[in-house]
C-alpha cells in the first residue's frame, strides 16, 4: 500500500492548501490594517474655550498625521487633560494634549524611553504647528528613536 504523502497529486494538493492558507492570512492582515480608523479626538473638558476647542478639533487629524506613533500607540496612552502653555511671541497660548504613558507592559518600544512619561503635544495658537518637548515623547510621536538633544520637536500641521 502506497503512503499518501508519496503520491504526487496528494503532495501537490497539500502545498496548494498551505499556500492558500498563507494568502488568506496575509490578505486578512492587510485588510485589518487598511480599514482601521484613526483614533477619535479625546473628550475635552467643558471649560475649554470655544476657540481652543475648535482649534484642537481642526488640528487633531493633522496631529495624527504628523505623529504616526501617537495614532499607533493611542490605545496604550491615557488622555489626562488639555493644558494651556506659556504664551508665544504673539501672546497667544499653545494648547497641549496631555497624555500619560504607562510604565507597565506595553507594545511601545523600550528604546523610545517613554515609559512613565507625561507627554505634551502642543498645538500652536494658529493651529499650524505642533510642539513636542521630551525626547521620549518625540520618539513616541515619530515612531522611531529620537536621540536626546534637549530640543523641542517642532512639526508643521498640514
Amino acid at each position: 500500500m502506497e503512503n499518501s504523502w508519496q503520491n504526487p497529486k496528494m503532495r501537490r494538493m497539500v502545498w496548494i492548501v498551505a499556500a492558500l492558507f498563507v494568502v488568506v492570512v496575509v490578505i486578512g492582515q492587510v485588510a485589518k490594517t487598511s480599514t482601521s480608523k484613526p483614533p477619535a479626538m479625546p473628550q475635552l473638558a467643558a471649560d475649554i474655550s470655544p476657540d481652543v476647542h475648535e482649534r484642537l478639533t481642526q488640528a487633531w487629524p493633522k496631529v495624527l498625521t504628523a505623529c504616526p506613533g501617537l495614532a499607533k500607540y493611542y490605545r496604550e496612552l491615557r488622555f489626562e487633560r488639555i493644558d494651556m502653555a506659556f504664551p508665544d511671541p504673539t501672546g497667544a497660548y499653545h494648547a497641549n494634549f496631555v497624555f500619560s504613558v504607562s510604565d507597565g507592559k506595553s507594545s511601545i518600544p523600550t528604546e523610545f524611553m517613554a515609559f512613565g512619561q507625561t507627554c505634551y503635544f502642543g498645538v500652536s495658537s494658529d493651529g499650524a504647528g505642533l510642539l513636542v518637548p521630551k525626547s521620549g515623547c518625540q520618539s513616541l510621536c515619530l515612531d522611531r528613536v529620537v536621540p536626546h538633544a534637549g530640543n523641542d520637536l517642532t512639526l508643521p500641521l498640514r
